[in-house]
């Protein structure tokens, strides 16, 4: 759901994006978003007594990038016949398993890596 403006824009006015690149880089942007608002509730609502220091500088750095990287990389498989084939319940293209999968697949070894490595992050 990070790319839902990518997917409106994707769907009801194509026109405005044209080229893959430029849908990726959008959705990298959403994951940008995502993760800067992400990271601030962990610092300053979940965390507020952590606020500075190690754990203020890794949630600012090592999950936005993670978020920005992965929302990408899910950005190359937005299209709108993909979009259009999920809504009418149809199969999209392979790449968008490909570049669905890589995303999840990157967000999942990182999740088990912060989790393992400590959960309180």
């Amino acid at each position: 759901m990070k790319p839902f403006g990518v997917y409106l824009l994707v769907t009801k006015w194509p026109a405005t994006v044209t080229r893959q690149g430029s849908i990726a880089l959008l959705a990298g942007l959403s994951g940008l978003s995502f993760g800067l608002f992400e990271s601030s509730l962990y610092v300053f609502v979940y965390n507020s007594d952590q606020i500075g220091g190690e754990f203020a500088l890794f949630r600012f750095t090592v999950p936005v990038a993670l978020h920005v990287v992965a929302s990408s990389i899910f950005g190359i498989c937005i299209n709108r016949s993909n979009l259009l084939a999920l809504a009418r319940g149809k199969s999209p293209g392979r790449s968008f398993w490909v570049y669905s999968a890589a995303a999840v697949v990157l967000h999942a070894i990182y999740n088990i890596a912060v989790t393992v490595w400590n959960p309180s992050f």
